[in-house]
């Protein structure tokens, strides 16, 4: 799909084999192929110093398979319910709908350690993994002692995003950044700072411009 990070295979014969991309590294169950987005979100990212981080998502994910037919409007119903249970599988989850068509809305809400007990960088993704992925949105690496790097994730390619757009999809919502440290913003859509607090916000759209990249220095 242009970048591993969009990217879910799986074989539908024989016993289920190795999920490549938005399966999170946890959903080795379904027997789909397709393609997994978020849209219509709110997901907020609370950084009070370079040691941890916690983060909320409200908002949909879109998920179409590769012989999806959205004017039909059907799926079996076997997938979809297997989808909403590995959904609800990723770290931090507490709740998660199918909403209709090809949509499911989820909450989730997760708090992780940027370094081990020795100090040592520990570098973490939103979503969060029970162990390595190639499926991130977010990225955040301790940098330094006293400073992280918040990444998000890269627009799929050209040839990639064209398919999105015919098919409809889209991919926005609201993106903010919470913290006692000074925000240095590297690239991608500007985030404007809040009146009365050290929240900084903007719309997010996963496919236009740059990815938002920021250095938080305490």
């Amino acid at each position: 799909m242009g970048t591993k990070m969009y990217t879910h295979t799986s074989r539908l014969r024989g016993n289920v084999s190795r999920n490549v991309g938005i399966a999170f590294a946890i959903a080795t169950t379904i027997l789909l192929s397709g393609c997994f987005l978020p849209d219509e979100f709110d997901l907020k990212f609370d950084i009070p110093n370079s040691s941890e981080v916690s983060w909320t998502y409200d908002g949909n994910w879109r998920f179409f398979f590769a012989k999806y037919d959205p004017q039909k409007d059907k799926s079996p119903p076997k997938e979809l319910t297997k989808l909403t249970k590995e959904l609800g599988k990723i770290p931090g989850s507490t709740s998660v709908t199918h909403s209709g068509k090809n949509i499911w809305k989820q909450s989730i809400s997760w708090k992780a350690k940027l370094r081990d007990a020795e100090g040592k960088p520990v570098p973490t993704t939103f979503p969060a993994a029970k162990k390595r992925s190639s499926y991130w949105l977010v990225r955040i690496v301790p940098e330094g002692e006293n400073s992280v790097i918040l990444t998000t994730v890269p627009a799929p390619k050209a040839k990639k995003l064209e398919g999105f757009v015919k098919m409809g999809y889209k991919s926005s919502g609201t993106f903010s950044i919470n913290t006692t440290g000074t925000v240095e913003q590297i690239s991608g859509p500007k985030l404007s700072k809040g009146w009365f607090d050290s929240s900084y916000s903007g719309t997010w759209n996963l496919f236009e411009g740059e990815p938002i990249k920021v250095r938080i220095k305490w």
